[in-house]
């Protein structure tokens, strides 16, 4: 108490003294006067201060409310969490930021909505029930809820609800105060860790068939544990593996069994990794792939822990796909050589002519490898088109083609230049192995016609050029050629 205070506490000491000195003699009947003065002396002096004392506990009071609702105004505003004030017919009446930023509302439309609007219908039954509960006075706890509720661009957004009755100062239902919490990240997390839950289940579920894993002592002496997929695998029931841990042994492929059986002379600290073929009781070959460790304990061998996969499939898959590289690699070359050739005479194309031309000009510029190019045509063989039909065209190209074919060397070239015309490339040769070769092949072929049966005979026109430092290019040296096979065109129509 300070001095103020304590002065305070005096001066109505004494006055409170005077006011009961006054009514003892007023009560007595003594000194009547005096008693009156010392009663108002006392009243006067107690007045004031009650006065005073009364107005500064208002001010108190009115400073110490508003103080109050200040900080209810920041509590509420700045919650981490929504908070809401409904009416008893839903509509929310007050709301704070922390809720128009959860449901994507601004605060004047929020205060325009009702709960029952944001709400799945699923979710309201049991917060109706609630509140009718509630309403009616039962004694019931404060409704809590994890629920959901429509975000204002349409997807739902879950929340943790938990929702109290507020009374007036006459005891009645006045509005209810609601926190909503934003547990989204939450229930996002849970069902991404039910979704893991559930597919590693499902992948247990998978394995544990497919896959063989077993458990046993030191040496395979006694088998501890063994699951389905030993069944579905070799063929076996898994209780011939407790009685006899070692009987899987018995249907080893008789190439693979020493393999297998080195397993159990390793150090039990060893690992192992092993392929290998069963063959099972009712024939069928597959192939097993096997690994395994020894589990130790404070340094001591306890037991061996092996799992089996079936490679069978992927085997078969990868001997398909052998086959199926070297068909295709085979479809390829084919191709290649396909595209390499002329359709209707099978000997080489212009195109790939031209490369093996071009090899040999370049071997000449290098290295002056000699080398002839000779041009052949066919005399009159539009005329036998006109006047024997075009497939006897075609069977004297073919007929040709395989005349020159048969009198060139491995080394030598032999293509279609276009139409009648023939070219050969002969590596390595003078213009003098270009008339030994004319010499070989003759100045004529025999056809015989498809229309009438009656054999044709077709003359041959040759043309050569032996290649020399004034050949630069390709065109230069066919163009040589190709003017020799038209002089001795020229003599033949002469």
């Amino acid at each position: 108490m300070d001095s103020r205070q304590t002065l305070n506490f005096i001066l109505i000491l004494i006055s409170a003294s005077m006011v009961m000195a006054g009514l003892y003699l007023n009560f007595n009947n003594h000194e009547n006067f005096i008693a009156l003065i010392l009663i108002s002396a006392g009243a006067s002096s107690l007045i004031p201060h009650y006065y005073f004392s009364s107005k500064a506990k208002q001010l108190h009071t009115v400073n110490s409310s508003s103080h109050t609702a200040q900080s209810f105004q920041d509590t509420f505003e700045k919650a981490a969490i929504g908070l809401a004030h409904v009416d008893l017919q839903g509509k929310f009446i007050r709301v704070n930021s922390n809720l128009c930023q959860f449901l994507g509302y601004p605060e004047q439309e929020l205060l325009e909505t009702t709960f029952q609007s944001l709400s799945l219908p699923d979710d309201l039954e049991e917060s109706f029930r609630w509140i009718r509960a509630v309403l009616a006075g039962e004694e019931v706890e404060d409704f809590s809820k994890i629920k959901r509720y429509y975000h204002k661009d349409g997807r739902l957004v879950w929340a943790k609800l938990t929702t109290t009755l507020v009374k007036n100062e006459l005891n009645e239902p006045d509005y209810f105060v609601s926190s909503i919490q934003d547990i989204s990240d939450l229930k996002n997390t849970e069902m991404l860790l039910r979704q893991s839950e559930e597919k590693f289940k499902t992948i247990i579920e998978a394995v544990s068939d497919e896959v063989v894993i077993w458990m046993s002592t030191l040496g395979m002496q006694e088998m501890l544990y063994v699951n389905q997929g030993f069944e579905k695998q070799w063929g076996r029931s898994v209780d011939t593996l407790y009685e006899n841990p070692k009987s899987f042994l018995d249907i080893i492929h008789p190439d693979d069994k020493d393999a297998v059986e080195q397993i159990f002379t390793l150090s039990p600290d060893s690992n192992w990794n092993i392929d290998f073929r069963i063959i099972r009781d009712d024939g069928e070959i597959r192939h097993i792939h096997n690994v395994g460790f020894g589990i130790l304990e404070n340094g001591e061998p306890l037991y061996l822990v092996g799992s089996a996969v079936d490679r069978t499939d992927i085997m078969n898959r990868q001997q398909q796909l052998d086959e199926s590289i070297i068909k295709l690699e085979a479809a390829y070359k084919s191709l290649e050589q396909l595209s390499q050739k002329d359709g209707l005479t099978g000997v080489f194309n212009r195109t790939t002519f031209l490369e093996h031309l071009s090899d040999a000009h370049e071997r000449y510029k290098r290295y002056k490898t000699p080398a002839t190019l000779i041009f052949i045509d066919l005399n009159q063989f539009k005329a036998i088109n006109d006047n024997h039909g075009h497939i006897t065209g075609d069977n004297t190209l073919i007929a040709l083609a395989n005349k020159l074919s048969d009198n060139i060397r491995q080394t030598d070239v032999l293509g279609r230049y276009g139409g009648d015309e023939f070219v050969v490339l002969l590596n390595n040769s003078s213009i003098e192995h270009a008339q030994e070769f004319f010499n070989r092949v003759g100045n004529s072929i025999q056809v015989d016609c498809n229309l009438s049966g009656k054999p044709l005979r077709i003359g041959i026109s040759y043309g050569a050029y032996e290649i020399d430092p004034t050949v630069e290019t390709l065109q230069q040296w066919i163009s040589h050629a190709d003017i020799s096979m038209y002089k001795d065109k020229g003599t033949h129509s002469s």
